[in-house]
């Protein structure tokens, strides 16, 4: 019997032909756990995001639910105090401090409040040193405090003529007799649009046929604004209401029910 063996240029062809199958079948085995790793990741990517994106609007509900409670604590000081504050005038009945300062005491604020001179403006050299001290009911909820100048708020009132903080309303007016609309049908302040030095008098005005003021800066993304009625209700107010309408919702002495209707609730 005869030993014959394929000549040495088979062999090595044949060693070389499943060298070369291993190679294909071990960069098609990294390709699959490469593939699997990349879908792998990108699923746990995708988990984090969500979790991210949740934990976001949890915190904006945070800071809008904040927000509301702010401003119910703000105008229950005026309820407490028995009489709407007013913007501060000094002798020759210009406007020198806001509303927001002669609401001190009623917030527990009083020590505040004798810090500052009542004979002089806002940004004169003892108040302007004030400013920076802005309580806490009057800033931004959460991480839109850091995203915020300092001694900056967005709760305002309008003081046109018949508005909230009418400068010709007499004053001090009384708590509720002085809505003669009736406490729970009057937007007194609310979510303004624009920010200002807290201890600065608004004149924040809405004259008939005028443009309307610009609502809802703390939270731009909602289709409502937070506003307070008197009564210490926090409503939603949609910002598609009608000019005319809405303007007759900040209306103090309006003699007849508002047809348009506030949100229900704060959620839109």
């Amino acid at each position: 019997m005869s030993d014959e063996r394929p000549p040495k240029s088979e062999r090595d062809s044949g060693l070389l032909l499943m060298l070369v199958s291993m190679a294909a079948i071990a960069v098609l085995c990294l390709g699959v756990f490469a593939g699997a790793g990349f879908f792998v990741f990108r699923a746990a990517r995708d988990v984090a995001e969500r979790q991210e994106d949740a934990a976001v609007v949890a915190e904006k509900e945070e800071e809008y639910a904040q927000t509301a409670n702010q401003l119910r604590t703000i105008i229950k000081a005026m309820s407490d105090a028995g009489t709407y504050p007013a913007d501060i005038v000094d002798a020759r009945g210009q406007l020198i401090l806001s509303w927001r300062v002669e609401l001190l005491p009623a917030l527990d604020e009083k020590e505040l409040w004798k810090q500052f001179r009542r004979d002089e403006p806002w940004d004169g050299p003892n108040n302007r040193q004030l400013v920076a001290r802005m309580p806490k009911v009057y800033a931004p909820p959460g991480r839109l405090a850091t995203e915020r100048e300092s001694g900056q708020t967005y709760f305002r009132g309008f003081s046109h003529e018949g508005a909230f903080f009418d400068p010709k309303w007499k004053h001090p007016a009384r708590v509720p007799t002085a809505v003669t609309a009736g406490t729970s049908h009057v937007l007194g302040i609310f979510e303004a649009g624009e920010a200002i030095e807290w201890t600065k008098p608004d004149a924040l005005m809405w004259l008939p046929g005028k443009p309307r003021p610009t609502f809802g800066g703390l939270f731009p993304e909602r289709a409502s604004f937070l506003a307070a009625t008197p009564d210490g209700e926090i409503h939603a107010v949609k910002r598609s209401i009608p000019d005319a309408a809405l303007r007759a919702l900040f209306e103090r002495r309006h003699d007849k029910r508002p047809t348009v209707r506030f949100t229900p609730d704060m959620h839109d």
